[in-house]
């Protein structure tokens, strides 16, 4: 992760570029510990959350180190993502997400945690339901920003997940 100001812009960076800014414990606890930092800072006015290279944003979680990075302790309720994504929702800055390259699965839910989207998609997609897995987290959060019919239509057509 490479978090840090430029001006009054927080800039929040997915350092992954070999592993197309995969998510693993270590970056989705440095997402939030960049939204918490820029939420902090009363002279940061907007949060642009990207992923270091040029074939991608996020292309989902990191599946070669998924049994560590996601293990979840059911004692505890939240974990760090909903964490993450409920803080963003509270706070004033708006969020870019400066988008070059694939969004893939968790990628679109770090997608929809930002306000707006400063560069063209080249890939947007939801590939988990090729092998019947239904994106529970990322829907969750879609819903909220995309239009039901949209949802609906992207149901129906394998092809756009």
């Amino acid at each position: 992760m490479i978090l840090g100001k430029r001006g009054q812009a927080y800039w929040i960076t997915i350092n992954r570029p070999e592993k197309r800014n995969a998510l693993n414990g270590d970056v989705i606890a440095g997402i939030a510990r960049g939204y918490r930092e820029a939420h902090d800072d009363r002279d940061v006015r907007v949060i642009v959350l990207t992923g270091a290279g040029d074939k991608a944003f996020c292309a989902g979680a990191d599946l070669v180190n998924s049994g560590a990075a996601f293990s979840f302790d059911f004692s505890r309720p939240m974990s760090t993502m909903p964490t993450c994504s409920g803080s963003r929702r509270t706070r004033p800055s708006p969020a870019i997400a400066r988008v070059g390259g694939v969004c893939m699965a968790g990628g679109m839910g770090l997608l929809c945690m930002t306000d707006w989207r400063s560069r063209p998609i080249t890939c947007l997609r939801l590939p988990e339901v090729k092998v019947g897995v239904f994106p529970m987290q990322v829907l969750s959060l879609l819903q909220a920003i995309a239009p039901p019919r949209l949802i609906n239509e992207m149901g129906a057509d394998r092809r756009a997940l």
